[in-house]
């Protein structure tokens, strides 16, 4: 599995992403709260946009190949 996702008591989001995959790209999230940039490893995060309608686009570019990532959004 590429993508696992852990909720933390409704403050943040905890993306961790396997060692494969694209090394840049977006990652879309349906939320009602608004979503900002955490801290992030083997990865850098780009922007987080408020695409209206609750969706919400991360962009992350960076990732190091055969490590995990991990990224991490607040939610505000």
């Amino acid at each position: 599995m590429e993508i696992r996702i852990r909720l933390s008591r409704g403050k943040s989001i905890k993306i961790i992403l396997s060692g494969a995959g694209a090394q840049i790209g977006d990652l879309f999230f349906h939320s009602k709260k608004a979503l900002g940039a955490g801290s992030s490893e083997n990865a850098s995060i780009l922007s987080v946009q408020d695409l209206g309608n609750h969706l919400w686009k991360v962009t992350q570019k960076g990732r190091i190949w055969n490590a995990q990532q991990i990224i991490n959004l607040s939610i505000k």
